[in-house]
């Protein structure tokens, strides 16, 4: 069932928060970010893809999700079907049919944990900001017939705005949150523009 983010300073407005400059503090702070190389491999060209084609592949693999070993390149890449190999820096580009590109990827962020993987799915829509290649409605009631949790509404302090999906810890420990960034035009539905999967422990929580 969808949370909204409660009025005030409510201690799950809190933890949402805290949660999310966590995840922003790490992915820029350098002592925790690998070293980048000076020229970047060029991502690896995928196939064209349809809108639904990509919709789909994102659901399988977040269906795939059973322990943290699921968001390695070489599962993510078995379950989306495209190939992730560090010859291509672990991340695939291609067209999408309906105008635009998507980036998948999955790559580890934190130099103290090389075997934490995070995983993105980004979606560069072409033509009008109308154009809504991936509904938020469509994330919303997938993961919901999955068990996970719904915080939506989240704003940061950029005036961006996110919602997370959280799966109940598994036998592993293992909690997966799914974290959408979400754009809004005038007239269309709520849509995703990226999608950020991680595996969280304990220490993570």
């Amino acid at each position: 069932m969808t949370q909204p983010i409660p009025e005030g300073g409510e201690r799950a407005a809190d933890e949402v928060a805290a949660m999310l400059d966590r995840i922003a503090r790490e992915s820029t702070n350098t002592s925790a970010a690998p070293p980048q190389p000076a020229n970047e491999r060029p991502a690896a060209q995928g196939k064209a893809l349809a809108a639904n084609e990509l919709i789909a592949i994102t659901l399988r693999l977040i269906d795939s999700l059973r322990s943290s070993r699921d968001l390695s390149p070489e599962r993510v890449g078995d379950a989306v079907g495209v190939e992730l190999s560090e010859r291509n820096g672990n991340t695939v580009a291609g067209p999408l049919t309906e105008g635009g590109t998507y980036f998948i990827s999955s790559k580890a962020l934190y130099r103290e944990r090389p075997d934490k993987w995070t995983t993105s799915i980004l979606l560069l829509p072409g033509g009008t900001d109308s154009n809504c290649t991936f509904p938020l409605e469509t994330l919303r009631r997938h993961t919901a017939t999955k068990g996970f949790r719904a915080t939506e509404n989240i704003r940061r302090r950029d005036g961006s705005e996110r919602a997370l999906y959280r799966l109940p810890t598994t036998a592993e420990d293992i909690e997966f949150v799914i974290e959408a960034d979400v754009a809004r035009a005038t007239g269309s539905p709520p849509c995703i523009r990226e999608l950020i999967i991680e595996a969280n422990t304990e220490e993570d929580r």
